[in-house]
């Protein structure tokens, strides 16, 4: 066991007779590093005794709070990419910092296979030469914007659409 201090020490402990909780913990006085196993057969890591890896029959979670501001910096850092098969939710913010520039649907610092459903508002800044491309088009009808009527507006029925047809820009209900 290297350590850069004078005290190191390795203890087993059992909470009761059944060994149904265990715990082998690790000190060298900077902390102990503790690796539990209890009932459920759950097993945690613990650096510094308390919240960090827990792996049990239902999953496995980080029980770390610390946030991140960069790609290399937070509760998980992961070096290589990772896949995730399933639904994901994220608590706050997510930033992708990669600068792929997109030429099509399928690149881009950011590209989604289904739809994209946005609650708030969207921004987008313009670079030198950047263009909002509306894709999809049926015989001689390009892409289409949709505007919903201002909520004052009693005109309207629902709101506006911008399509291109025959070479033609329409605006229409």
């Amino acid at each position: 066991l290297a350590n850069d201090v004078d005290t190191a020490y390795i203890s087993l402990y059992n909470s009761n007779s059944d060994v149904s909780s265990q715990e082998l913990s690790i000190n060298n006085g900077a902390g102990p590093i503790k690796l539990t196993s209890g009932s459920g057969q759950t097993i945690s890591f613990l650096p510094g005794g308390s919240a960090g890896l827990k792996v049990s029959s239902t999953g496995t979670s980080v029980e770390r709070s610390t946030a991140s501001t960069s790609a290399s910096s937070g509760a998980l850092t992961v070096l290589g990419g990772a896949g995730i098969a399933k639904t994901s939710y994220f608590g706050e913010s997510v930033f992708i910092q990669g600068g792929t520039s997109s030429t099509s649907t399928t690149t881009g610092a950011l590209t989604v296979a289904g739809g994209l459903g946005v609650v708030g508002d969207v921004y987008i800044a313009s670079a030198t030469n950047s263009r909002l491309n509306i894709m999809g088009s049926f015989g001689e009808e390009g892409g289409e914007i949709f505007l919903n009527k201002a909520v004052t507006n009693t005109t309207l029925t629902t709101g506006v659409s911008i399509d291109v047809n025959q070479n033609r820009l329409r605006f229409f209900e």
